[in-house]
């Protein structure tokens, strides 16, 4: 007896540093009719967020065969809204026409699932996308260094924006402790984190500050001078956060040692937790 659906596909994508930084795709393949699972991913130089879930959904659908009936999963609202009419195609064009084209070729049901929420599928295609990011050979998405959104830099920004991403040295807790002025804590658990080839959602969760340190009561200006940031830094955290506070979270980590990407994830998962914190406290309400 032939499946309900031919393929249930999870998929899901990401960017290290957004927009420019390193991104990957992951998806999860099942064939119902098979009962065979298969895992893809790909990672690229620089992208966006948005365009690696385009992407991965379109790497995807070229992996099954035509003429099929497909259940799609993506935590992605752009991408499920967009393909269920909900969301206009004004950027990243090219994916859009490419994914247009491959879609007609397949009966397909839009799914919206929720982010790192306990789904088996879901947090695999994280886990793909997190280690495709990482490879030593990655891609040019041409798509998008063509595309008119790419921001120019100058060769100084661009090399001061570099230094935000070099890894601290990790090979001594207390001396980590004493250039960074943390917590012992703080600073065992972020040379803990660097010493990992591949970060989970939940190496992200697990970083503390162990209590206020030096950086928990500093303003952004007072960071800004002892670090000896440039503008750059803040412009970068200002196009994540729209809020002041996650802001200020953001800057404070990179202080504390973190590079530029992973504080801008370390808070956007911290923000994550405490959204499903709190819709599974108003569930039990």
């Amino acid at each position: 007896m032939r499946a309900i659906y031919d393929y249930i596909i999870y998929t899901d994508g990401g960017c290290e540093c957004n927009p420019g930084g390193r991104g990957g795709y992951g998806a999860v393949i099942i064939n119902n009719n098979t009962g065979e699972f298969t895992d893809i991913s790909g990672g690229f130089r620089s992208t966006t967020n948005n365009r690696m879930e385009v992407m991965a959904v379109i790497k995807a659908l070229e992996k099954i065969k035509k003429d099929t009936h497909v259940q799609l999963f993506s935590d992605s609202q752009y991408v499920i809204k967009t393909m269920n009419g909900m969301f206009r195609k004004k950027k990243n064009i090219d994916l859009w026409k490419k994914l247009d084209k491959l879609a007609v070729a397949f009966e397909i049901e839009w799914n919206w699932v929720k982010g790192h929420n306990g789904n088996t599928y879901n947090e695999r295609c994280d886990t793909l996308c997190q280690e495709a990011m990482t490879l030593p050979e990655l891609e040019e998405d041409e798509g998008y260094m063509n595309t008119d959104s790419v921001p120019e830099q100058s060769d100084t920004v661009a090399q001061s924006l570099e230094k935000y991403n070099m890894y601290p040295d990790c090979s001594d807790v207390e001396s980590y402790q004493e250039k960074y002025l943390v917590n012992p804590i703080c600073a065992k658990l972020i040379c803990q984190f660097y010493k990992q080839n591949r970060k989970k959602f939940q190496d992200y969760v697990d970083l503390r500050t162990d209590g206020i340190d030096f950086w928990s009561r500093k303003k952004k200006d007072t960071i800004m001078d002892i670090k000896e940031y440039s503008t750059d830094i803040w412009d970068i955290i200002v196009d994540h956060f729209a809020e002041t506070k996650y802001q200020m979270m953001c800057i404070r980590w990179c202080a504390r040692g973190l590079v530029l990407g992973d504080a801008i994830k370390k808070v956007q998962v911290d923000m994550e937790v405490a959204e499903n914190c709190l819709a599974n406290k108003k569930r039990n309400m």
